[in-house]
């Protein structure tokens, strides 16, 4: 059986095209730790040291990660519909189709978008946060990475609901040794704080338990101000936590794995519905930094809650 010229094109091309896009569908998705954001990188492409991210270090290509509440990706939905402008960043969006669903890509916009340098970028949703992935592909990188391959990464991008817990925590400069029977990790500041959790977050506006870790890159070394900086750290609790009406009810110094410390014990009113929560604040000094950890609980489960909290306090310690 004879084939055609065109027939032969055709399978040609077809073979060609699926030569192109075998490496991005034959490859696994990366996320960087943390991240709840991958993509299959193009080759020469390797996870950054520090932050969500790609790079190729020899082109100074990046591609950087942002996580963005839904109602970024509604905004561009509704102005694509509405024929209006499209949010900064986004300028003259179209449709791509991810491995996460229909995304919407950009070639403009942004601090980095210049002659020297091309940005494209897209956002994708999930309906409970949106990925922001922008590339930056400065000249020297354009002539080793097509538009065309810049769009299979892009298209490569995948959400994932959660990210491990062993992970998160292993980005922090302190180690969680004992969990206390907490099943949730949520990173709220990469590689400085996370909050330890029995549900999902939107609990704790309504007073479900939960403690959060962090680093205070601030330390006292006297005890007079050390009291003075847990007080300090005190009244900026309703803008950490969700509570209000927060009044404190003992405040003393104490040792916490062998290091000066501090406790200080507090009573407030959950966010949402109003309960009555109670709360504790511990401060372990040293290190040119402090950590914080601060937890809260229903009033009426409070003396079992603080056996779980005391438990995760002293298996916390720094790298």
């Amino acid at each position: 059986m004879r084939i055609g010229r065109t027939t032969l094109r055709s399978i040609l091309a077809a073979a060609a095209l699926l030569a192109l896009l075998s490496p991005a569908l034959a490859a696994d998705v990366v996320y960087p730790p943390g991240s709840r954001i991958g993509l299959v990188p193009l080759e020469g492409i390797v996870p950054l040291k520090r932050g969500p991210g790609f790079e190729n270090p020899d082109t100074k290509l990046i591609v950087s990660m942002q996580e963005l509440s839904p109602a970024a990706y509604q905004n561009v939905e509704a102005a694509l519909r509405d024929r209006k402008p499209a949010p900064a960043g986004m300028d003259n969006p179209e449709v791509l189709e991810t491995a996460s669903g229909k995304a919407f890509l950009s070639r403009a916009g942004g601090p980095n978008s210049g002659p020297k340098n091309n940005r494209v970028a897209i956002m994708v949703t999930d309906g409970k946060f949106t990925g922001y992935v922008a590339v930056d592909v400065p000249e020297a990188a354009a002539r080793t990475y097509s538009d065309q391959a810049i769009r299979r990464m892009l298209a490569s991008t995948k959400l994932r609901t959660e990210v491990p817990g062993e992970e998160q925590l292993a980005l922090m400069p302190f180690k969680v040794e004992e969990l206390s029977g907490f099943t949730k990790v949520r990173t709220l500041v990469p590689g400085l704080a996370v909050m330890l959790l029995d549900g999902e977050i939107e609990g704790t506006l309504s007073g479900a338990p939960y403690v959060l870790i962090q680093v205070a890159p601030v330390t006292a070394e006297r005890p007079e101000d050390r009291d003075n900086l847990a007080r300090q750290l005190a009244r900026q609790l309703a803008t950490t936590i969700p509570i209000k009406d927060a009044q404190p009810t003992l405040a003393e110094p104490m040792r916490i794995g062998g290091t000066a410390g501090h406790e200080m014990r507090i009573e407030a009113t959950s966010l949402k519905d109003d309960k009555p929560v109670n709360i504790v604040q511990w401060l372990r000094f040293g290190g040119g930094a402090t950590l914080r950890i601060v937890a809260a609980a229903p009033r009426a489960d409070w003396p079992e809650m603080f056996a779980r909290f005391r438990a995760v306090r002293d298996g916390i310690d720094r790298r």
